[in-house]
């Protein structure tokens, strides 16, 4: 079994019923544990970033991961950034 730290700006991940939500439990039930980093886009830009980046780096200090993921292009540099710093794969969801 995998731990998957999941980063995704899809707003309705959150809205149980919806299809990213249904998609992100089908994932949780598969692994051991998914955790989701959720970037608000209400938060604007740089303050969603700086806040996905500061909550990643507490989950990773405090628990191993097996992947780090990204789920947008923009997400892409701080899954890449937190696997260099946490020496854990990453993938982009393309």
């Amino acid at each position: 079994m995998m731990k998957v730290l999941m980063f995704s700006g899809d707003p309705s991940i959150s809205e149980a019923g919806s299809p990213a939500w249904k998609r992100t439990d089908e994932y949780a039930k598969a692994l051991e544990k998914l955790e989701v980093i959720k970037f608000d886009r209400r938060d604007g830009r740089f303050m969603r970033f700086w806040k996905g980046y500061k909550d990643a780096k507490e989950i990773l200090s405090i628990e191993k991961f097996d992947l780090i993921t990204a789920q947008e292009i923009e997400h892409s540099f701080i899954a890449w950034r937190l696997s260099k710093k946490f020496d854990i794969p990453w993938q982009m969801q393309i």
